[in-house]
């Protein structure tokens, strides 16, 4: 028995909002997705993926009737813009460009603040070359103007800048931050007075450094270059201070990288002594001691503790430094702990060595004409000391003087050895035979043997040089020439070694007279 079909309303559609039956499930009537709830507005959201490109754009209406806006945004991780636009209740107005969070970051902003001064800055990259030239004004109406600055190219830093005093100053583009490095310099300060510096070349290269600046006195400083950082230095410098002395730059050679460090020091000039024995002596004889340098360790000697206080006392400047500072001082030379800079060494009249001799029975006087080497006149020195000579004669020219290594070679002896040193030393030896002195020269050719010589009287001995030996004009100055025998096949001996024989037979000459004369009053007084 078949069922009859059952009859549907309106033409056989169900009524709108009537649940239809289906087998098992109940449907409930939803409202339309497109059906506003209370006002009747559409709202509206557009897909947004989470993985692919992402839009979500927004508009905003707030209470005051400002916009916010903010144009599409993306992908995720592609390049990502967000340009904003936001006007505030001042009804000022702030605005960014697009910023790429992983590629070129591009800021730039203009912002009015309440007194109505503009500040800008250019784009400014993250990771590329940084440039960011500022304009700013501030309350006085004054510029201040910076150029672009790269972060890791070259750097160039030009800076004009004018203070309350519109007074100017400038600095030049800096080039390479590892490369050549320039910058020179003009500034006008509050007197208007120039200070200046020359290009810098390299950093490691050649570094030149040339400056003059006035000072409120009006007087100059000047230093001239600094050729290489690590090879020689040299900077001379000459200032005039308050009480019109003049100092100059003396060098003092460095232990590393043979750098040469410059000290300033009065233009009197100083000597330099070093070693125990020059040092003790000189202390001693309380010689005019400047400063002293001496190793903590030489320092509480029992041979230089008391003498230190003393010379301390007499004003002397008291050092205590490590071996390598002394190595600086000195040179490297044999330094022994110590070293001492003291007065010039006082040179004595010709006149007061000839009457100081005299005052002495059958006096020696060593004349050196024409020793250049330093070694050689300390060692001259020592020797005619030790000897018994009475003093030394020195022609102003063409020899040596006085020196530091003259001091140290003589070991002592110059603080109780008088020196003369004289211009014309044809005029000192005529002088000396006017006072009753024979003169002895040692001549290789044309000469007797010295054993074969009678000395006698006041005697000057005469020592040349070690190449051409005595003068044709110190030779005619001579009454007697005398040679010393040699068996080898050298043909001449050092200069000092040649004045010690000299006088060593001079002396043995003159004791055997004295013996004579000291047995012949013992003779006298038995007759009696």
């Amino acid at each position: 028995m078949t069922s009859q079909p059952k009859k549907s309303n309106s033409g056989g559609q169900p009524k709108r909002g009537q649940p239809v039956k289906i087998k098992g499930k109940r449907v409930v009537p939803q409202p339309s997705r497109n059906q506003g709830k209370s006002d009747g507005k559409p709202i509206t959201a557009k897909p947004r993926s989470r993985y692919g490109s992402e839009q979500s754009p927004e508009v905003k209406v707030d209470r005051e009737g400002k916009s916010y806006s903010a144009k599409p945004r993306t992908s995720r991780y592609g390049s990502e813009q967000s340009p904003e636009v936001r006007v505030d209740r001042e009804g000022k107005s702030y605005s960014a460009k697009p910023r790429s969070r992983y590629g070129s970051e591009q800021s730039p902003e203009v912002r009015v603040d309440r007194e109505g001064k503009s500040y800008s800055a250019k784009p400014r990259s993250r990771y590329g070359s940084e440039q960011s030239p500022e304009v700013r004004v501030d309350r006085e109406g004054k510029s201040y103007s910076a150029k672009p600055r790269s972060r890791y190219g070259s750097e160039q830093s030009p800076e004009v800048r004018v203070d309350r005093e519109s007074k100017s100053f400038s600095v030049k583009p800096r080039t390479s931050r590892y490369g050549s490095e320039q910058s020179s310099e003009v500034r006008v300060d509050r007197e208007s007075k120039s200070f200046s510096v020359k290009p810098r070349t390299s950093r490691y290269g050649s570094e030149q450094s040339s400056e003059v600046r006035v000072d409120r006195e009006s007087k100059s400083f000047s230093v001239k270059p600094r050729t290489s950082r690590y090879g020689s230095e040299q900077s001379s410098e000459i200032a005039l201070p308050t009480g019109g002395k003049s100092f100059t730059a003396r060098y003092r050679p460095s232990s590393q990288f043979s750098e040469q460090s410059s000290e300033i020091t009065p233009t009197e000039e100083t000597d330099l002594i070093y070693g125990r024995h020059p040092v003790l002596t000189a202390l001693e004889n309380e010689h005019s001691i400047n400063r002293l340098w001496i190793t903590t360790r030489l320092r509480y000697d029992p041979r230089f503790h008391h003498l230190i206080l003393q010379a301390k006392d007499n004003g002397a400047v008291i050092d205590e430094v490590e071996p390598m500072r002394l190595d600086q001082i000195t040179g490297r030379a044999n330094h022994q702990g110590i070293a001492a800079q003291i007065a010039p060494y006082s040179y004595i009249e010709l006149e007061d060595l000839i009457s100081n001799a005299k005052a002495v029975t059958d006096p020696v006087i060593v004349v050196a004409d024409g020793i250049t080497d330093p070694h050689n006149l300390g060692a001259i020195i020592r020797t005619a000391e030790a000897i018994g000579a009475h003093g030394l004669v020195i022609p102003q020219r063409r020899a040596a003087g006085i020196t530091s290594t003259v001091m140290k070679v003589a070991a002592g002896a110059l603080e109780t050895f008088p020196v003369s040193r004289v211009v014309n030393l044809g005029r000192a030896l005529e002088q000396l035979k006017e006072e009753g002195f024979w003169i002895y020269g040692t001549a290789v050719t044309g000469s007797e043997p010295l054993q074969s010589v009678k000395f006698s009287g006041p005697v000057v001995l005469v020592v040349g040089g070690e190449g051409e030996g005595l003068g044709m004009l110190t030779q005619r100055s001579c009454d007697v020439l005398v040679s010393i025998p040699l068996q080898g096949k050298t043909p001449s001996l050092n200069a000092s070694v040649a004045t010690g024989m000299a006088l060593y037979e001079i002396y043995r000459q003159k004791s055997q007279n004295t013996l004579y004369l000291d047995k012949l009053q013992t003779i006298a007084l038995k007759k009696q």
